[in-house]
């Protein structure tokens, strides 16, 4: 999805897009699945079975900027 993105921002240079977004996010970097899945096998586990009502936000830090 992210690849599709780029390429319909900047359809000349899709690198650049990236870097573009990149460049937006406080960890510098986009996410990978793997740290979305981590997320996801945590909260379908027992060790969240205390857990109610809570968002985990996946997000490199968007929300948590100034």
């Amino acid at each position: 999805m992210a690849r599709e993105t780029e390429r319909r921002v900047n359809p000349a240079d899709p690198a650049a897009a990236r870097r573009l977004f990149e460049s937006q996010l406080p960890l510098g970097r986009l996410g990978q699945p793997e740290e979305v899945a981590t997320v996801v096998a945590f909260l379908l586990s027992e060790r969240s079975a205390y857990v109610t009502g809570s968002a985990y936000l996946v997000d490199g830090g968007m929300l948590a900027r100034p």
